[in-house]
């Protein structure tokens, strides 16, 4: 997990140092929701789906006039909710999550002169930084406060997350870029007898500069030139 970490970071290291990159920022919407796996019980009609946030930094690194390697770094809030009921019971648990998670996508990019359309895919790592989780119980609040992070049958959570982002979108071609995503979590994240796998669709808006003029592969004629 480390070593892919580091890989990542570097691919933010590397691409400083290359001509003709864009880097900005990037906030939106995220619609967080979890997989539950238990041979015991069927979850998937328990779960809620959460309205949370993301907001960080992304680049663009054109590898051709085509292709781009997109490294991003952004904070991304989620979770989810189960509720459960039985006779006499009503169970309501609440979990919320907030990863500090680094994608790094090879995106295509279809020039429609104004602007690009473009998809892409690639693996995310991510690391939980916060925590809060709420358990009710007949309407009563039983417990409340940050779940416990680490790896043995004792803790609540796992400390990463691995997966896949698949996105796309549109980029104008002067910097601003709006796009959907789906995050697909390969992890289980739950340490106890449940199996917990992450599930996040999200909405980007994002301004990308350019740190040099150079533009080898004249993707963007008309960028310094409004």
């Amino acid at each position: 997990m480390k070593k892919l970490f580091f890989f990542i970071l570097m691919a933010f290291a590397t691409a400083s140092l290359k001509a003709q990159i864009k880097i900005g920022v990037i906030g939106g919407v995220t619609f967080a929701n979890q997989k539950w796996v238990s041979n015991a019980q069927n979850y998937d009609a328990s779960i809620t789906t959460k309205l949370k946030f993301h907001v960080g930094t992304t680049c663009d690194v054109p590898l051709s006039a085509a292709f781009s390697l997109q490294p991003e770094f952004y904070f991304s809030y989620q979770g989810s909710s189960l509720s459960q009921s039985f006779p006499l019971l009503t169970n309501y648990n609440d979990f919320n999550i907030g990863y500090l998670k680094m994608p790094v996508c090879l995106t295509y990019m279809k020039d429609f002169d104004k602007l690009f359309w473009y998809i892409g895919a690639g693996p995310y790592a991510a690391r939980a930084v916060h925590s809060t989780t709420t358990f009710i119980q007949n309407n009563e609040r039983i417990n409340a406060g940050t779940l416990r992070v680490g790896r043995t049958w004792d803790d609540q959570i796992t400390p990463y997350d691995l997966g896949l982002k698949f996105k796309t979108g549109f980029e104008i071609k002067r910097g601003m870029n709006m796009g959907v995503y789906y995050e697909m979590g390969l992890t289980d994240i739950n340490p106890q007898f449940v199996q917990t796998y992450n599930k996040v669709f999200g909405v980007s808006l994002s301004y990308l500069f350019s740190i040099t003029q150079e533009d080898k592969y004249n993707r963007y004629p008309d960028y310094y030139h409004y």
